[in-house]
């Protein structure tokens, strides 16, 4: 794993944001005595070590996006609680700091949708401090140790000595499932919302796939990063809550995931046959395995609206990881396939938890009939007293003509008390 990919998204209190820069101070304390009119240099200052302080860090920060002012006013308001809090720094790791010194804000007009906040903090350690788990954080530790037993796996069970002509349909289904990509990316961002150019951030990874018939380990260690940058994207941007980003995610990954299923079976009615069909099913779960795990890996980032949609999305992955475990060799009776059942399960756990967690802290919905023929402002008032609940109302269900809901429509609406 590359310094690119350990990187983490930063966060502090679990209230997220990106980083422009960042700064790490360490202090040395010592007794320093000068003594004048020595002849040799050395000899005229004594250096008493008296213990390293505390680190510390200043953070220039910022964050983005059609809502940015509630991004910027949740961060602001994370900063200034008191006490001690939980800092993922993306360079550092996660220290638990106290803010000190001013909280900077910078908005401008020209450039507007971005505010940049510029803060100090101090590494402290106190007993006192409740320390709760980062579910998100368990599920990218999980993904890391999924993907690379599952990448060992791989240059384990690929028989990479077999005839060129034993290979070539692994090979075939490598290219093809690859060759695809440009449409999964493509799929994502447009789901998602996304107009930045990512092109440069897979460029070295492309460049690795096409030597599949010649390194497939490496190969298939650039699909992962590749696919990995379509799940760093919600920890990039600022992406709005609502089933669309997060379904427009899992539908892109999807072809991948699933990837092989409709393919002919390769009978094994001779040594030979055996070996090719055994690496095409090796080259067909690594597949499925890589696009599942960095999918799992965005997925547990997002925000979702609802918690029945939190559940579904939960139940998905959960199956996909089972079928991953029936259709390859995770759990056989190679070394490498025991470790990667083990991060199987310990990724399903982990997943379900996550999104568990998540699930419990959203709303239910639940069906509406509009019973006339109304503007979305009076369906609002109508459910909830309050006439400004209408934008959340047009933004979850997209009705055509919002001032104009046709009676008999039905919505889905958020379920109160």
């Amino acid at each position: 794993m590359t310094w690119r990919e350990r990187l983490r998204p930063g966060s502090f209190r679990g209230v997220p944001f990106l980083v422009e820069s960042a700064t790490t101070t360490h202090e040395v304390f010592a007794d320093e005595q000068v003594f004048p009119g020595r002849e040799r240099a050395g000899d005229a200052v004594h250096v008493e070590p008296l213990g390293s302080g505390p680190e510390r860090f200043q953070v220039d920060a910022f964050v983005t996006g059609p809502d940015y002012d509630q991004a910027r006013d949740a961060l602001v308001q994370a900063l200034l609680e008191p006490g001690p809090g939980r800092l993922v720094h993306p360079y550092r790791g996660e220290r638990v700091v106290s803010i000190v010194g001013q909280v900077r804000v910078t908005e401008q007009r020209r450039g507007g949708g971005v505010a940049r906040i510029v803060f100090d903090a101090v590494e402290t350690e106190t007993p006192r401090l409740r320390r709760t788990v980062d579910t998100a954080a368990v599920v990218a530790r999980d993904v890391d140790a999924f993907l690379d037993a599952l990448a060992a796996d791989f240059s384990v069970a690929y028989d990479q000595d077999a005839p060129e002509e034993l290979r070539e349909t692994s090979i075939d289904a490598f290219g093809a499932a690859t060759g695809s990509l440009e449409a999964v990316f493509s799929n994502a961002l447009a789901g998602l919302g996304v107009v930045r150019d990512f092109r440069a951030d897979v460029a070295d990874y492309a460049a690795d796939l096409a030597i599949f018939a010649s390194a497939p380990t490496m190969a298939v260690r650039a699909l992962m990063g590749t696919l990995g940058v379509i799940a760093s994207i919600p920890q990039q941007v600022v992406i709005p809550a609502g089933r669309g980003p997060v379904d427009a995610l899992v539908s892109a990954m999807a072809p991948l995931v699933g990837y092989g299923a409709d393919l002919p079976a390769i009978p094994d009615t001779t040594p030979s046959r055996a070996t090719e069909a055994a690496n095409r099913a090796t080259t067909l779960q690594t597949l499925r395995g890589a696009a599942l795990g960095q999918l799992i890996a965005g997925v547990s980032r997002m925000p979702f609206d609802s918690r029945s949609h939190a559940t579904e999305v939960r139940d998905r992955l959960l199956e996909d990881l089972e079928d991953l475990v029936d259709a390859g060799s995770a759990g056989g009776d190679t070394v490498s396939g025991a470790e990667l059942y083990e991060t199987i399960a310990a990724l399903r756990a982990s997943t379900a938890t996550r999104l568990s967690e998540i699930a419990r802290s959203l709303p239910e919905l639940e069906a509406y009939t509009v019973p006339a023929d109304l503007p979305a402002l009076v369906v609002a008032h109508e459910l909830y007293g309050d006439a400004r609940e209408a934008d959340g109302l047009v933004a979850r269900n997209d009705p055509p003509r919002p001032y104009y809901i046709p009676r008999g429509t039905e919505l889905e609406v958020v379920r109160r008390g």
